[in-house]
């Protein structure tokens, strides 16, 4: 039992007997995968779904919505029955996704957990969707720089140029935002 136990998780290789040890092929492939970096999609969708209640801290308008990445609708979608349904639980919202084909990566990530108390995850939810707004703001950015690359500073008409202004002003508070929110790494 404990060979199947080293051989599924590869605790306890190193210290056991040469009979129990994880296969050196699998144990070097296993070295050499890389790890791979939370998106902030990702880590979004993961804590609300094991904590729902925080998507009661978010104000519309959601302006990460806007953001053009894999996850965001359906970050949006959880947001909005959470919205609507405050007193939905982990369990109520993976229900609620049952006959999709997003069901298993749901409960996989509501299986997760992140270490810290509620404070502290609260402050890296409200961080990370801080991130997702400055980066639907510098989405927007791009568009209108693509448009006056591609048409000249005399496309921008009054409203354009107010929006860059407040896209400018935007950013920078949402960096200071995000500055104020950074703390320890979940």
């Amino acid at each position: 039992m404990r060979q199947r136990l080293t051989e599924l998780t590869g605790v306890g290789a190193r210290a056991s007997t040469p009979d129990t040890h994880v296969p050196a092929q699998r144990a070097r492939a296993g070295a050499s995968a890389p790890t791979q970096k939370r998106s902030l999609v990702r880590a979004a969708i993961e804590l609300l779904l094991q904590q729902p209640a925080l998507a009661l801290e978010l104000r519309p308008p959601y302006r990460f919505a806007a953001l053009r990445q894999n996850g965001i609708e359906l970050l949006t979608e959880i947001v909005d029955l959470v919205v609507s349904r405050p007193d939905i639980n982990t369990g109520a919202l993976i229900e609620h996704f049952a006959e999709r084909e997003e069901a298993k990566a749901l409960q996989k990530l509501a299986a997760g957990s992140f270490v810290g108390d509620e404070q502290i995850i609260t402050r890296y939810f409200l961080g990370t969707m801080s991130q997702l707004e400055l980066q639907a703001v510098e989405q927007r950015q791009a568009e209108i720089a693509d448009k006056l690359r591609e048409l000249g500073p005399s496309s921008l008409g009054a409203d354009e140029r107010a929006e860059i202004a407040r896209l400018l002003q935007d950013a920078r508070a949402l960096r200071s935002q995000i500055a104020g929110y950074s703390g320890p790494a979940l």
